[in-house]
């Protein structure tokens, strides 16, 4: 009986309407939460632009088209000194 008292307390449509409106919650949730992780990456590659402008300026220069190579600042410090030893490894190599 109660069963019967909850299915006729809102109708399909509004069932449907409902059930869609979590469906958007969910989307709008994960575009946010896209959003939130974008700006975390982006903060962090400021910061590191901003605490290390001497190991950018080196690499920056030593890559001959004068910017960073891509992903080189996903790994931090670590991964810009990484960055200048290689190009210094392959020029070593080349000459």
């Amino acid at each position: 009986m109660s069963l019967a008292i909850i299915n006729n307390v809102c109708s399909s449509d509004e069932y449907t309407m409902d059930n869609q409106s979590h469906v958007l919650d969910a989307r709008r949730r994960q575009i946010i939460k896209r959003k939130v992780l974008a700006i975390g990456k982006m903060s962090k590659n400021y910061a590191l632009l901003r605490e290390h402008p001497e190991l950018v300026k080196q690499l920056k220069s030593l890559s001959g088209n004068g910017k960073l190579p891509a992903g080189s600042l996903s790994n931090g410090e670590q991964g810009i000194k990484q960055a200048i030893t290689c190009i210094n490894q392959k020029k070593n190599t080349d000459d």
